[in-house]
């Protein structure tokens, strides 16, 4: 049963580096990887403005629960300084990916 072991180890090793050079070649290509978000374009942009303006997380945080803003779950009202920073994430990735695919 030994061998068998060494052979699954083997195969399970081979696999991984393939996926890793794969997952790398897409991110080359300037494939966002993962989940896709869900939150707007729209919202992404007034988190953007807001955060060049020099607000702290909880004031966009505040402003986008005053605007009516919907979160990535579509609720409105419940933006959080958490919410804010991922929005913050999602869109500097956003950038990444559009920079590595017009390369």
């Amino acid at each position: 049963m030994g061998s068998e072991d060494n052979v699954t180890r083997l195969v399970r090793a081979e696999t991984s580096c393939l996926v890793r050079e794969a997952l790398a070649a897409k991110k080359r290509e300037g494939v966002r990887l993962g989940r896709p978000s869900r939150i707007t374009p729209e919202a992404l942009g007034k988190v953007r403005d807001l955060r060049d303006r020099g607000l702290t997380l909880q004031a966009i945080a505040n402003e986008l629960n005053s605007l009516g803003t919907l979160t990535a779950s579509g609720r409105v009202g419940c933006w959080g300084t958490s919410s804010v920073q991922s929005a913050l994430e999602t869109e500097r990735l956003n950038r990444e990916a559009q920079a590595a695919a017009d390369r």
